[in-house]
């Protein structure tokens, strides 16, 4: 699939959620779109709870959905930039998920990921896991991040953090 074809993609905004299902954490609603269907299968598993996947947009415009990805695992932090205006949003902080004390004004440093192919520009898709009985939609089993790049096409799993 070529750029124009994934770019046109993003006009088909959020998929319909079943009744009572969680839409993914409130801050994050703007972003969450329809996932390209080969990143939906990539984060498609079994799950024991609610899985809900969405693609990632920004609302700078039409064909924004291609980001860098920063990173930093062992603080399970997850930081996007958008490639067509620069804006940055942190899509994933496991002391927010999990209720984590973390020091006021402290944010942990991310660093760039990259494709094996030394590619860095992606097309993002989220999976969350939610407990049937979540308190809210902060509440996540899991948070996974499923990238597609732009330079070769491979199609990964960038970030993976599950709670205890």
């Amino acid at each position: 699939m070529d750029v124009d074809d994934r770019a046109g993609q993003d006009k088909a905004r959020m998929a319909p959620v079943e009744s009572g299902a969680p839409e993914g954490p409130s801050r994050l609603r703007t972003w969450l779109c329809q996932p390209l269907d080969s990143l939906a299968r990539v984060l498609s598993r079994e799950s024991e709870g609610i899985l809900v996947i969405r693609g990632v947009a920004c609302g700078c415009g039409e064909g924004a959905r291609v980001f860098s990805i920063e990173l930093n695992e062992e603080e399970g932090v997850a930081a996007l930039t958008c490639r067509k205006c620069r804006r940055t949003i942190r899509l994933y902080e496991r002391s927010l998920a999990w209720g984590l004390p973390r020091k006021e004004g402290e944010q942990p440093k991310v660093f760039p990921y990259k494709c094996s192919c030394g590619g860095h520009a992606f097309q993002v898709a989220v999976g969350m896991e939610y407990p049937r009985d979540r308190v809210s939609d902060e509440d996540m089993l899991q948070f996974s991040i499923a990238a597609a790049c732009l330079a070769c096409d491979e199609i990964s799993v960038a970030f993976d953090d599950e709670g205890d």
